[in-house]
């Protein structure tokens, strides 16, 4: 079977900031790296290090976010939905991939990755735009 990325960066992917695109460009690869060993034949529970390393990885992105957010004089009630939103998605996908080993379906995990890039980079990223581009 031939394989292929499975989200790729586009042009409509810039935020606009350099390091938020990068690490944007870094949570991609993560999830396309699941991907490939999910085609592969791997089962969610042999690629706990991957998950792991995208949970950290998020962590440290959304950081970096709040930090911007931050130094760029967000009120502290916009700082708490990244807050919020980080600790929703650790929780949902801890959820979604202990489901996936339960129910032996891998697929569950990259279909959430999705719709959670997807939501990142909309809509999430519009209720922050202002204060982080600025």
């Amino acid at each position: 079977m031939p394989k292929h990325l499975y989200i790729k960066w586009t042009p409509e992917d810039h935020f606009n900031h350099y390091i938020v695109d990068e690490q944007h460009r870094g949570l991609i690869s993560i999830i396309n790296s699941l991907y490939y060993f999910i085609q592969s034949g791997w089962e969610i529970s042999s690629l706990k290090p991957t998950i792991l390393m995208l949970e950290q990885y998020v962590i440290f992105h959304l950081k970096t976010e709040e930090l911007i957010l931050i130094e760029k004089g967000i009120p502290h009630k916009q700082l708490t939905i990244v807050q919020d939103y980080g600790k929703e998605f650790l929780e949902e996908l801890r959820g979604i991939v202990n489901s996936s080993i339960q129910h032996k379906e891998p697929n569950e995990v990259i279909s959430f990755l999705s719709k959670w890039w997807l939501g990142h980079k909309t809509q999430f990223h519009e209720k922050l735009i202002k204060y982080i581009t600025h």
